[in-house]
């Protein structure tokens, strides 16, 4: 099934993760949406190591949500959120 052919009528929001499928379908069908991980971060004034134009395009246009809540080790004085998810050290 292609993404374009989603019925997504019983949707009122939807929250992704940089899963790029969820976040189109949602942008395609002008539904809410939320972005939740660290790469929701870099649209933010925040130091990127190693950044390109095309890994920032990427990082832009891959799975975009309407709403971004970036996750990043430091705030750098931006609006993040730390990882929310406990380091595990096996």
């Amino acid at each position: 099934m292609h993404y374009r052919s989603f019925n997504a009528s019983g949707y009122d929001l939807v929250i992704t993760d940089f899963e790029p499928v969820s976040a189109r379908i949602a942008k395609l069908n002008r539904i809410p949406s939320i972005g939740i991980g660290h790469q929701y971060a870099f649209p933010y004034d925040i130091p990127v190591a190693d950044a390109t134009a095309l890994s920032l395009l990427v990082i832009k246009h891959l799975a975009p949500a309407e709403y971004n809540v970036g996750l990043h080790w430091h705030h750098f004085n931006q609006p993040i959120l730390p990882p929310i998810v406990p380091r595990m050290d096996y």
